[in-house]
């Protein structure tokens, strides 16, 4: 499957950390409280108040996501399980999210981290405070989170969903 190059993903990886969503120029959608789409498979997540507090000009955007939908996003965002569906194995995550060079798969992002000398945590989260389901494994790395179903590791295992942090 060929990937085309989607300039809405260079726009919003230029955006900075704690710019107000309303400053960003995209018409949103919102999912959740912090979650707004704003395109296929393209999301903003906002927070109501910037680091010191101030809310004037909330919500401000901290991070863009990839998900393969509006369900995956608010299973990775908000720990929704019951949105989420798994959607066929054509969903390729935005290439520009990966790390230079990665194929979408557990291992070698794990691989492809570690070797660009990221600081990289392995975890697994779970919805602790109302039913204690799994949630997802997660591979984090210094800008990027990777979000993966199943709660065993298996290498070849496409990410559901893509965080990115704003610098």
């Amino acid at each position: 499957m060929a990937l085309e190059k989607d300039t809405m993903w260079d726009a919003m990886l230029k955006l900075r950390a704690w710019t107000p969503l309303s400053r960003t120029g995209y018409a949103t959608t919102p999912l959740s409280e912090n979650v707004k789409k704003v395109g296929e498979q393209k999301y903003l997540f906002a927070v109501e108040s910037d680091l010191a507090g101030n809310d004037d000009e909330s919500p401000y955007v901290t991070m863009i996501m990839w998900a393969e939908s509006d369900g995956a996003v608010l299973q990775a965002a908000d720990g929704v399980l019951e949105e989420n569906v798994n959607l066929s194995e054509d969903s390729a995550p935005a290439s520009v999210l990966l790390p230079l060079g990665c194929v979408p798969e557990y291992g070698a992002i794990l691989k492809a981290l570690r070797m660009s000398g990221e600081n990289v945590i392995e975890t697994a989260e779970y919805r602790i405070a109302i039913d204690g389901a799994f949630l997802h494994k997660v591979i984090r790395g210094d800008r990027g989170s990777y979000y993966f179903r199943r709660n065993d590791i298996v290498e070849s295992e496409r990410p559901f969903a893509i965080a990115y942090r704003l610098g």
